[in-house]
């Protein structure tokens, strides 16, 4: 058996390598990134002499892998001439390099190409870099200006979470037990109460491993605070609970039981006339995320615009796996006002009593012309003018059968009734819970 310990002045903790300060010890502490609030965080920009192909690297402090830089002076790299007939996608990064026992910034030069790429990133045993940014290379450019860097920078953070020892469900769990912030509870006997917090704020993680009930309030004298009425937790689910001096709150749940698909970058259906996915592809709800009685809600929102002249009409589709679970059309038109209008749905998806059945209800809704409010009723006229709202709810009879034992697909498909340039259908954010 061997104990290994340090760093001490003398004796065997004095000959502290690198490998054992890096692998077990300091990168630990923090995760890498830049350290917040220290020099000026290593912003990214343009160079401020003039225009040119160099950016700058603001001062900053960073840490990568345990080892620790301070860059206290304006970096200034300068990257490669452009392609004359493709772009590139390059990288501003620093580079923690544990064979030349070196930390850098360096320019990662991206290939050139009708659809270019960020160069990918080494972290490897021996090399381990972070980015800070990309900068985007028109073919022939001259020039690197701020609108063509995009921030990448990741932001250092304490690492708090430490694994106690594992816990048996209890109806008061063990306070011997309960010591670190994040615990493995094995076991499925109803938890009514956690041992008291050391301090308000404290932050507890509860990973289990099987299926148990965890009381609110424990019948009237429990110390969980789980949403006014008990919950269920499934194998592999994760609660995290914060001490508030008296009780613990729930405040997040992970895992089967609630599952989260977040769409931010804008999806911009324009020029066709084909079915289109505002979701562009990008949100599948997972094998069995949906058992028995499990529910999809979305909410998703943007803005439409038709600048084509006449009136034209969007079909929208909402599917589950390529089965149609809704679908409307707003048959007299929207006219043609040249200013976008805002819309937003929400949605619910439910399995009734099976993982092959569902129910679906919701509402789509079409903002007025301009900024997009919702504040005024919709009149009686056959089109959707500038002035109107409309709000066309849905409650499916017919219940569908996606079997969703297996990963389906949700799209939410726009078609516009003509091809043009001018008639676009914008998706902006959207947000898909399975709870």
């Amino acid at each position: 058996m061997t104990i290994t310990f340090g760093p001490f002045d003398a004796g065997a903790g004095a000959s502290i390598a690198e490998g054992f300060w890096r692998d077990s010890m300091a990168r630990f502490w923090f995760s890498d990134g830049i350290i917040r609030g220290e020099r000026n965080e290593g912003a990214v920009a343009q160079d401020s002499g003039g225009a040119s192909m160099n950016v700058e690297v603001a001062t900053l402090r960073a840490a990568i892998r345990g080892h620790y830089m301070d860059s206290d002076a304006v970096v200034t790299k300068t990257l490669s001439t452009a392609h004359a007939t493709l772009a590139r996608i390059d990288r501003i990064v620093l580079r923690a390099d544990f064979s030349a026992n070196t930390m850098t910034v360096e320019v990662l030069t991206g290939t050139a190409a009708a659809s270019p790429t960020a160069p990918a990133l080494t972290q490897s045993s021996t090399v381990w870099e972070i980015s800070l940014a990309q900068c985007s290379v028109p073919a022939a450019d001259t020039t690197i200006a701020n609108a063509q860097i995009t921030d990448e920078r990741k932001f250092a953070q304490a690492i708090e979470s430490v694994q106690g020892l594992d816990v048996t469900s209890a109806t008061t769990v063990a306070p011997h037990t309960f010591t670190e912030s994040f615990h493995k509870v094995t076991g499925t006997t109803t938890i009514r109460n956690l041992p008291s917090g050391t301090h308000k704020g404290q932050k507890v993680v509860l990973y289990f491993t099987s299926a148990l009930t965890i009381e609110n309030n424990g019948g009237g004298s429990g110390n969980l605070r789980v949403g006014g009425s008990d919950i269920s937790v499934v194998a592999d689910e994760v609660c995290t609970f914060i001490w508030d001096g008296t009780v613990w709150w729930i405040v997040a749940r992970t895992g089967s039981a609630a599952l989260i698909y977040r769409k931010a970058s804008i999806k911009d259906v324009v020029s066709t006339a084909s079915a289109t996915d505002l979701f562009n592809g990008e949100i599948t709800i997972g094998a069995g995320a949906m058992s028995t009685n499990k529910t999809v809600r979305i909410f998703a929102a943007g803005d439409y615009l038709n600048a084509d002249g006449a009136a034209r009409t969007v079909t929208i589709d909402l599917l589950l796996g390529g089965t149609s679970i809704w679908t409307s059309i707003l048959n007299a038109g929207l006219i043609n006002t040249g200013s976008r209008r805002g819309w937003m749905m929400e949605a619910w998806i439910n399995n009734t009593g099976a993982t092959n059945a569902q129910f679906t209800n919701g509402f789509f809704v079409w903002g007025q012309e301009g900024v997009g409010d919702f504040d005024t009723l919709e009149d009686t006229t056959a089109q959707l003018d500038s002035a109107d709202y409309r709000i066309t709810p849905f409650s499916l009879a017919t219940v569908t059968a996606v079997d969703t034992t297996a990963a389906r697909a949700l799209v939410l498909n726009c078609t516009h009734s003509a091809s043009s340039a001018n008639l676009s259908m914008r998706l902006k954010s959207a947000l898909v819970e399975v709870i």
